[in-house]
């Protein structure tokens, strides 16, 4: 049963190692995982921009930016870095 465990659990960690020395099956096997990685990415990018939109001018300054600074970085869309 653990020898089955951890097999399974090596398997997620290298999509590589799982697939042998196919590597078309390896990075399909990554796929989920990159997608997920990004959907990520694009949460907390769209949850920093919001926090920033609510910092006040004295935090602001604190990190170096202005008023504008914050806007113009708020206003973009997630998906963009």
């Amino acid at each position: 049963m653990t020898t089955s465990i951890a097999r399974t659990a090596d398997h997620l960690i290298s999509p590589h190692r799982a697939f042998g020395a196919n590597p078309a099956r390896a990075r399909r096997a990554k796929a989920p995982r990159g997608l997920f990685e990004t959907v990520v990415a694009w949460q907390n990018r769209s949850a920093e921009r919001s926090h920033l939109r609510q910092l006040d001018s004295r935090l602001l300054a604190d990190i170096g930016m202005t008023r504008a600074d914050a806007e113009r970085e708020s206003r973009k869309p997630f998906w963009r870095p």
